[in-house]
């Protein structure tokens, strides 16, 4: 799930956070245990499906996935030299149909909401002394900054191309991934300014 919700009120933003999520962790774990071509097939066909029929705002979105296309190529191309053209086609249709079924339900469902079915979710984890806040906080900040450090990868791809660069950019790679750890490093150091870790230790130190 990596981008941003869209607002609306077609039919799949009604669903319940917690039945999309569900849904989403059933059929995944369904689609890497088959094997065949007519079955992810059909599988990747409902997604995109599913994905148009949320409106005129999808079509922008999908198109916007076209930077994943020389991946998905050269997963292809992999495994047509080692596996054949049937084992390509069921992994890389696979992949596909997880993402696209993934940024459907970060597309319609509100970030609040996929947090307190988290919190929901974890709540028997709390019997153990596990602090799901924190758990919850984890996946939204997840939420929140993988669109935001996507879009940076898209800036700097697209500057370097109008600086007179060809391919793919891999070389941007190494500064983006520094970048990205120092971005970590200040996420932490702002949430143990605002106490959230010893917030935590100063329940369980309690007499």
């Amino acid at each position: 799930m990596i981008r941003g919700y869209i607002s609306g009120s077609s039919w799949i933003h009604r669903i319940p956070a917690g039945v999309k999520l569900a849904a989403l962790a059933l059929i995944t774990w369904a689609l890497f245990w088959t094997e065949r071509a007519v079955t992810t097939g059909p599988a990747l066909c409902m997604a995109l499906a599913l994905y148009l029929s949320v409106g005129r705002s999808a079509w922008g979105r999908l198109r916007s996935l076209a930077f994943l296309l020389p991946v998905f190529a050269f997963i292809a191309l992999l495994q047509v030299i080692f596996s054949g053209p049937e084992a390509s086609f069921v992994s890389v249709s696979r992949l596909m149909t997880a993402y696209l079924l993934a940024d459907l339900v970060t597309a319609t469902t509100p970030m609040m909401s996929m947090i307190d079915a988290f919190l929901w979710a974890l709540r028997p984890l709390k019997f153990l002394g596990v602090q799901t806040q924190s758990i919850a906080l984890a996946f939204a900040l997840v939420l929140r900054f993988v669109p935001f450090l996507m879009s940076d990868w898209e800036r700097r791809r697209e500057a370097w191309r109008a600086r007179g660069g060809r391919g793919a950019g891999w070389v941007l790679v190494p500064a983006w991934i520094a970048d990205v750890v120092r971005l970590s490093d200040r996420i932490a150091e702002a949430l143990d300014a605002r106490g959230a870790h010893n917030d935590s230790r100063s329940k369980h130190a309690k007499p």
